[in-house]
């Protein structure tokens, strides 16, 4: 099935749609059976022909194009790139003590693997007596990206990066583009604006005074701000799926792209601090 350049473009810019892991499992579902499956995944994918596109399919579509190739995790499905160290560490009571000299710092690392685990497999919500579809839709792309700036926050905690959410995003995963797609999604101010005022007044000063200011044109905003903003606002404040005048296309369009760059950074950066604090 052909794809146009901008659906291929689309696709790599959603990092929601990157699941290398699903190659893998796509082989063992085929070969449970087989002892090397990694190494004849490898020998597959470079036998690609650099100018074509490959399509394969296990519960979601997964397209390896000519200019990523795709890396085979040897990790647990869905959970994040560095889970098999952190599991190897766990063994090795002194190398462990090394990476994590409190006790609940690692403890931690275990809950954002799994927190990201949740966040990563999570699909939809099921919700009865609902008049439309894009409802529930619109529910629950909220409540995914509810679920992935907690276990964002977590993450940033265990690295301890706490304060440093927004320039990872823009220095190492392409934060300002992302969020310049963001920007062109019809009704993204309205959106905010929803958001704004759904916030609970005494809890979200700060991000109010910060929204306002993005909007008049005087403060910068970005992707883990948007996260953080829907995240509060729908836990805390006031948050539905259809704000009026904006309606669920905007809102499940917006959250896509959001969740999908947090679990693109999640999935990398864990496991790079991990073998920062090896070498």
């Amino acid at each position: 099935m052909a794809r146009s350049g901008d659906e291929v473009k689309d696709f790599w810019d959603d990092p929601t749609n990157l699941k290398f892991i699903e190659v893998e499992l796509a082989w063992r579902k085929k070969n449970p059976n087989a002892r090397h499956a990694r190494e004849e995944i490898r020998r597959r994918l470079a036998e690609i022909p650099q100018e074509s596109l490959l399509w394969l399919r296990t519960d979601a579509s997964v397209l390896v194009p000519k200019s990523r190739p795709a890396r085979p995790s040897r990790l647990t499905p869905r959970y994040p790139c560095g889970f098999s160290i952190l599991q190897e560490l766990w063994g090795d009571p002194e190398r462990w003590k090394l990476v994590f000299p409190s006790e609940e710092k690692g403890r931690d690392a275990f809950r954002f693997c799994s927190r990201y685990r949740l966040a990563a497999s999570f699909s939809k919500l099921e919700l009865q007596d609902f008049s439309y579809d894009t409802t529930g839709e619109a529910y629950g792309s909220i409540f995914r990206v509810f679920l992935c700036y907690s276990a964002f926050e977590l993450m940033l905690k265990v690295i301890e990066k706490e304060k440093e959410g927004t320039q990872l995003s823009e220095g190492k995963y392409r934060g300002r583009l992302v969020f310049s797609r963001i920007e062109k999604v019809p009704k993204c101010r309205e959106f905010l604006t929803t958001v704004k005022d759904a916030h609970d007044h005494d809890r979200g000063k700060r991000m109010i005074k910060d929204i306002t200011a993005y909007l008049d044109g005087n403060h910068s905003f970005s992707v883990v701000d948007y996260a953080k903003a829907i995240r509060d606002a729908f836990a805390h404040g006031r948050l539905v799926s259809t704000p009026r005048g904006v309606g669920s296309t905007c809102v499940i369009r917006i959250c896509s792209i959001i969740a999908g760059h947090l679990l693109q950074i999640m999935n990398h950066e864990f496991e790079t601090a991990l073998r920062g604090k090896l070498a």
